[in-house]
């Protein structure tokens, strides 16, 4: 063959080299540091996290339940909830406003009633809480923490 670039080649190409790229949105969370806390939450300890979704949230929508999450991860500082952690209980939803950003929120990845990754910021409830038992809690009521967005490949 003197063609320079084989029908085989080409055919690799166009199946695996030549796709569209994927641009998944991706929402960060930090939160604030805990004031109210027990053993083992310190008040240096706070709710951070992100959840990653294939398209970027509408605008102005209104508070909304997402199904759609391809994957999510929060932690309190002391524990890690995700995709792969069983949970009895979740919850996440959120409000845009007029470009997209998030606006509220209110977001509970619940092992159980009183182990659980919880944050809002609606309009009756500001919090951010972690909790592994109903004695070992921590809490920051009143101050949100601010969500970022971006895109990944």
């Amino acid at each position: 063959m003197r063609y320079g670039i084989s029908v085989l080649t080409l055919a690799y190409l166009s199946v695996f080299a030549i796709q569209p790229a994927k641009a998944d949105a991706v929402y960060t969370y930090t939160g604030k540091p805990f004031t109210i806390v027990s053993a083992p939450y310190s008040t240096t300890d706070f709710v951070s996290g992100q959840f990653t979704l294939a398209t970027a949230l509408a605008p102005n929508l209104p508070l909304t339940s997402l199904t759609n999450i391809d994957s999510f991860s929060f932690s309190d500082g002391v524990q890690t909830l995700g995709l792969s952690t069983p949970l009895a209980l979740q919850t996440i939803q959120v409000s845009t406003d007029a470009s997209g950003n998030i606006a509220s929120w209110s977001i509970f990845l619940g092992v159980s009633t009183s182990h659980y990754i919880s944050t809002q910021d609606t309009p009756n409830v500001t919090a951010d809480a972690g909790s592994l038992t109903s004695t070992q809690q921590a809490d920051n009521d009143g101050t949100p923490g601010v969500w970022r967005s971006s895109a990944s490949a």
